[in-house]
């Protein structure tokens, strides 16, 4: 299905996406990334095996002229909620929301915070916050594209939002 709406940034579209998703499971791919052709099965195949709550694969970080590994994890690691999110303190990908796949009852009425640089962050702890484990594993299914003016590229120059972004979100 397809939906039309005026451009209100990621954080609306993928609102909208949320309000009309109906599948067993969530996942997101940013419009200028690459996913393997396995990414979607690879990513249920684990959640299934496992009976996880979320499923979470390594990366690439695709630049203009090569490719690097970005992310690896052990092997089919299962770990649980509360170690997942004492993750969070020190690798600020666990909150990337693009190289994982939900549970879409865990997600229930979340939506990603509109109006902010960084959304993906606490979209992700709130819904793990609602699961009991998480897979982890080192395959690299998703190629995320370094660009110079992406949020993530300009990061020093959005420094002062980003951060007060995250201090709202702990309020």
């Amino acid at each position: 299905r397809v939906f039309h709406k005026k451009n209100g940034g990621a954080a609306s579209a993928r609102n909208i996406g949320l309000d009309n998703a109906m599948g067993k499971y969530v996942c997101f791919v940013d419009s200028d990334d690459v996913v393997s052709p396995m990414y979607i099965s690879e990513l249920v195949k684990r959640l299934e095996k496992t009976t996880a709550d979320l499923a979470v694969c390594s990366y690439y970080k695709l630049f203009k002229t090569k490719k690097e590994k970005a992310k690896c994890y052990k092997t089919n690691q299962v770990i649980f909620q509360k170690e997942y999110l004492l993750q969070f303190l020190d690798d600020w990908t666990c909150g990337l929301i693009w190289n994982k796949i939900f549970v879409r009852k865990n997600i229930g009425m979340i939506r990603f915070p509109e109006g902010h640089k960084i959304d993906d962050e606490f979209f992700t702890y709130q819904v793990v916050m609602n699961s009991d484990k998480v897979v982890l594993f080192d395959e690299p299914l998703y190629e995320y594209r370094m660009r110079i003016s992406s949020v993530m590229g300009a990061a020093e120059q959005y420094e002062e939002k980003i951060l007060l972004d995250k201090l709202e979100y702990l309020v």
